[in-house]
């Protein structure tokens, strides 16, 4: 019998070989992947999702892929941000049209308070703003110069 490779083992920094196949979108690496048994949710060293990871670089495909494997859409990194709000962060139209389709919540809030539209709005991304606010996006913040605009505008943990 022939050895196998641990589909699910981890690097140093607790990354696992689906949050670089995710990240740099290589699809048909995430397919053997799951064929193999490997866990689509398991989180990196600092609690970020293969479908953050690909949800940050706007790997649309990988996404797809990921999704259709059931990877949690709902699901948050420690400081509360969900692949929803990197992608309107980072400005990925596409991605964030893909995640709304697929139930993600455009008023998931992180433990600021900002939620994607917000996001959106700070990284000046106007038509993921205006998606965002078609499907129900509130507001975080009324006045982006108060004291809910956080130090760094960043959305990476």
């Amino acid at each position: 019998m022939a050895d196998r490779a641990d589909v699910n083992a981890r690097i140093s920094k607790g990354d696992a070989p689906r949050h670089y196949a995710a990240w740099y979108g290589h699809k048909e690496i995430v397919q053997l992947l799951l064929f193999n048994k490997a866990d689509m949710n398991i989180r990196d060293g600092i609690g970020r999702t293969p479908l953050y990871d690909a949800a940050a670089n706007g790997q649309i495909e990988a996404i797809a892929v990921l999704l259709a494997a059931n990877a949690d859409v709902h699901a948050r990194t420690p400081g509360g941000h969900t692949a929803l709000g990197v992608a309107a962060s980072d400005g990925h139209e596409d991605v964030v049209r893909l995640l709304i389709a697929n139930g993600a919540n455009v008023n998931d809030a992180d433990i600021n308070g900002h939620m994607p539209l917000y996001w959106a709005r700070i990284k000046k991304h106007e038509s993921i703003e205006e998606l965002l606010r078609a499907h129900g996006g509130l507001e975080s913040c009324a006045n982006p110069e108060s004291s809910c605009r956080p130090s760094t505008l960043s959305i990476r943990e």
